[in-house]
């Protein structure tokens, strides 16, 4: 979701800053199959079957891992587009941290309770999986590199809360510069 909304923000600044949505078709992207063949992967995991499966390294995880390789792929396809070098840096670093966690990303229950997405820890084992995420409700004892997994909050407050990384937060601003530049017609320059 915040993605999306980081997308629908960075369009409606660039509108305002005289963009225009169609310059979006005049980027040139490289290997442009592998970002959505890794979202493919990502659907797949989260929605199809074995989507309990928090088992670490079970091939539902190597699939999250995989995603996070042809994505990095792409970004180094593309690295000379405005925006790719943080996009990449982000997804190196969720890479990383998912990687050394069993293929999942770590959430702390006390972060989905802050974001209003369960009432108290104890609604939530340690080791489920978190519906509809690749995150993996663990404690920061048996976190590794605790500060790159899920740990930033946006608390409920009206329709939109949000736990996510550091490495999301750098692919966030990655993909709002990449708009940026598309949109306002600066897709040529580097980032």
């Amino acid at each position: 979701m915040p993605f999306i909304i980081t997308s629908l923000i960075s369009g409606g600044v660039a509108l305002l800053r005289g963009g225009r949505l169609a310059n979006l078709t005049d980027l040139t992207i490289r290997w442009s199959a592998l970002p959505l063949l890794a979202l493919g992967l990502q659907v797949l995991v989260l929605y199809g079957p074995g989507k309990e499966d928090a088992d670490p390294f079970s091939v539902s995880a190597l699939l999250i891992l995989g995603s996070y390789a042809l994505l990095m792929v792409a970004v180094w396809a593309n690295r000379h587009l405005p925006g790719m070098i943080w996009l990449g840096l982000g997804a190196a670093l969720n890479f990383l941290v998912i990687l050394v966690n069993g293929g999942w990303m770590p959430v702390l229950a006390q972060s989905l309770v802050s974001a209003g997405f369960i009432e108290t820890p104890s609604a939530i084992d340690l080791g489920q999986r978190v519906w509809a995420t690749k995150d993996v409700v663990m404690t920061s004892q048996r976190t590794h590199l605790l500060w790159l997994s899920d740990v930033l909050v946006i608390p409920k407050a009206g329709i939109f809360s949000a736990v996510f990384s550091v490495g999301d937060v750098l692919m966030m601003l990655g993909l709002f510069r990449l708009i940026q530049a598309g949109m306002i017609d600066q897709a040529g320059q580097a980032s």
